[in-house]
């Protein structure tokens, strides 16, 4: 009798998976043919075929089903279909010996034919094709596994409703491409016989990680690469050499990486192969700490940010397996190295936010957050990421690893920008199952002299699998709402030295209590800012005939040196007049070169050196660089001169903010810079359990109760918030005159 419920729980877009068929590593290329619910996508075996041949499913998250029937859907040629089968059920802890339920000889149809057994609680099925109609080749179209019922049973539905959502889920699709690389990569290895970097070692590292979240990974795939890794080191020493040069430092770091992966897993606490290859890395460095990519090959072998950051993830591995100080001492100067130096692609600033995550200090973890942001703002229309922001379009390649990046920093994958660009993966991925080709991304808009499948799918199945795993979490934003556009991290101040400034301000000067404020607000400007300095007046006394050409930049925007510019500061003189128009409209050379940036204006007068203020604004719009400008005026009083340096402001999508002593040109100063707020996240024990910036991209959270506290400038704001599952929850801290407040987004 069959009690089954016509739910096949077999089926890929509930969840079900073809985990391994005779012959290959997983389902092989065409494994998923056999359960994607096309009838048309056709299974087949035609060469080298050897009977029995099995097929193992699995059904969601390889949870157990009660089961009653198995069909099998024949293809349309009769001469390919197979002959006598059986089904085999393996128990729910998914452990032991299968067990047959079922035989049968198929009748020659091109039609659904049913096995049905009596109601078993099952973990997996085996389908065994003991003979075929032809003895060379082998076809079918579809394989279903019937959920039963019965007193007392929950479906499996009911136990899990999220199953609903599984079809053209992001797991679905790291699930797909993790089948897809596990065949692929051994046939590389086989046809190839050499060393890849992003084929056996970044294949390894995606399948461990994919092992770690909870997907299936075939076993003999992933030992195969483990052994070749290990076959592949040089006899003579610990260096791997590349698939096309010799003795490779990336070659031999990206081995190591995916050795210590397989060690994790396995728990192995020595490792000689590994041993070797750390040894013979270490002293390959280059001070002050960085290890050279050599050999370059793009995007696969691209900056010396990836090898560092790869050599760093061994010696980290050194030091914990063996306890040996050189280990630690190098690493710490690789991670120096990171924080301290630029990023220029976006492999670069992956390989950065993913190095000082992990390793960095709490003051080099800071660092962390205006790479995030460039990446954020770098997302391309269509949701995907470039391997260069000058190229022409994105590829999963760069996504998968903005993706990973994120996650890896505690980023929200439930944020705007993070949905995008897993909705990108999602709809390039390569899914025809007529074709055979269900898993793989195209090598697409790519530096890349060789384009390859296996580079942007071993990352995309990277990002995603790394990122989502069976527990379901929620997400915090936190966003900062300004008036005006938000300030950039380039940053020039224009100081006033001219003579007005030496007027008596309560027990001090104008002069030297803007000094002090200079000093209290370059010292709380971040570590990654770079910062100019441009003055006027300060040269020529107001009769000279060069007063009005007074304008100099005595400290071009650069890596913020806090000594160095408040000493240039403190050696000015006010002396002249106010050229606050020449000085303005020499901002966009002086931020050219790093791409634009914020002004920020700090002046006691208007402009008395015929400037115009109408056609400064319409100069700054059309000088091809973006500068914000943002005024401070200093004891100003006058309300025609407010609204014109306003309108100025305004004008490049900054504000005017009016200052009357030390204490509010500080605050002005401050706000006109400020870019972004710190806040805390406290569980409900008050024990914090998260900090960090404003930011579209926020933070990934458990569900259940917090409270945030947010730190402004001169304010504190809290509110008790509720986080649940695959939900953002966001608040506002925006300025409301010159107050800041908290309210729920």
């Amino acid at each position: 009798m069959d009690t089954s419920t016509e739910v096949n729980v077999a089926q890929a877009d509930l969840g079900g998976h073809v985990d391994r068929v005779t012959g290959m590593y997983g389902p092989g290329y065409r494994g998923p043919c056999l359960n994607d619910g096309d009838p048309e996508s056709v299974w087949r075996i035609d060469e080298g075929l050897l009977y029995p041949v099995e097929i193992d499913l699995s059904f969601y998250e390889r949870r157990p089903a009660l089961v009653s029937a198995v069909s099998l859907v024949l293809p349309p040629e009769a001469s390919e279909a197979p002959l006598a089968v059986e089904v085999w059920v393996r128990g729910p802890a998914d452990a032991g010996t299968h067990a047959r339920v079922a035989a049968r000889s198929l009748a020659p149809e091109p039609r659904e034919q049913r096995l049905v057994f009596s109601p078993i609680e099952a973990g997996s099925v085996r389908l065994r094709i003991l003979s075929g109609r032809s003895p060379e080749r082998i076809a079918l179209s579809e394989v279903k596994v019937f959920e039963a019922a019965r007193p007392g049973y929950t479906s499996l539905q009911e136990r899990h409703p999220e199953i609903a959502g599984w079809k053209n889920s992001p797991r679905q699709a790291a699930q797909f491409g993790l089948d897809w690389l596990s065949q692929a990569a051994p046939e590389w290895d086989a046809k190839n016989k050499c060393f890849g970097c992003h084929v056996q070692a970044q294949v390894l590292l995606g399948q461990a990680i994919g092992l770690k979240n909870g997907y299936v990974v075939d076993e003999e795939s992933f030992a195969l690469l483990e052994r070749k890794i290990r076959g592949y080191q040089g006899l003579d020493g610990g260096q791997y050499d590349g698939s096309w040069f010799n003795g490779s430092l990336s070659a031999t770091a990206f081995a190591a990486t995916a050795l210590a992966s397989a060690d994790e897993r396995r728990g192995a606490a020595h490792d000689s192969n590994l041993q070797k290859a750390v040894s013979w890395l270490l002293p390959k460095e280059y001070p002050p700490g960085w290890y050279i990519a050599d050999n370059e090959g793009f995007p696969i072998i691209q900056g010396h940010f990836q090898s560092t950051a790869n050599v760093t993830a061994t010696l980290v591995d050194a030091h914990r397996r063996t306890g040996e100080e050189k280990y630690r001492r190098a690493a710490d100067r690789a991670v120096g190295w990171i924080a301290a130096s630029d990023t220029q692609t976006t492999q670069d600033r992956m390989y950065k936010v993913v190095a000082l995550a992990r390793y960095g200090t709490p003051e080099q973890r800071r660092l962390i957050r205006p790479e995030l942001e460039h990446l954020a703002a770098e997302q391309w229309k269509d949701g995907g990421w470039k391997e260069r922001a000058t190229m022409t379009g994105s590829n999963a390649y760069a996504t998968g690893q903005v993706l990973y990046a994120l996650k890896q920093a505690g980023a929200s994958t439930h944020s705007g920008v993070f949905r995008r660009g897993v909705q990108y993966l999602i709809e390039t991925q390569m899914r025809d199952g007529r074709a055979g080709m269900i898993g793989p991304w195209k090598a697409i808009n790519t530096q890349s002299m060789r384009p390859s499948n296996f580079d942007p799918t071993m990352w995309a199945a990277i990002g995603l699998a790394g990122t989502y795993s069976p527990e379901r979490t929620g997400g915090l934003q936190v966003l900062f709402e300004s008036a005006h556009k938000p300030a950039s991290r380039n940053v020039e101040i224009i100081l006033d030295a001219s003579g007005s400034m030496t007027a008596a301000l309560g027990h001090s000067t104008r002069w030297k209590t803007a000094l002090s404020v200079l000093e209290e607000v370059v010292r709380s400007l971040p570590a990654e800012f770079k910062v100019g300095l441009r003055t006027y007046g300060h040269r020529f006394a107001s009769r000279s005939p060069q007063t009005c050409e007074d304008t100099e930049l005595v400290v071009p925007p650069s890596p913020l040196d806090r000594k160095h510019l408040l000493d240039v500061a403190r050696r000015l003189r006010p002396r002249g007049e106010t050229p606050l128009v020449r000085s303005v409209l020499a901002s966009p050379d002086d931020l050219k070169a790093v791409g634009g940036g914020s002004v920020i204006l700090i002046t006691d007068g208007e402009e008395s050196c015929h400037g115009d203020l109408v056609a400064a604004a319409e100069k700054l719009r059309t000088s091809g660089v973006d500068v914000t400008l943002n005024i401070v005026g200093f004891t100003l009083t006058g309300k025609r001169v407010q609204a014109d340096l306003d309108g100025l402001a305004n004008s490049t999508g900054g504000r005017f903010y009016a200052a009357q002593d030390g204490n509010a040109l500080a605050r002005a100063v401050i706000l006109s810079a400020l870019q972004a707020v710190p806040f805390e996240v406290l569980d409900e024990s008050g024990q914090v359990v998260a900090s960090s910036e404003t930011s579209v991209l926020g933070l990934e959270l458990r569900s259940g109760n917090y409270r945030v506290v947010v730190h402004a400038p001169g304010q504190e704001l809290s509110q008790g918030i509720r986080v649940e599952k695959d939900q953002d929850t966001v608040l506002k801290v925006s300025l409301e005159g010159e107050r800041f407040v908290l309210a729920s987004g």
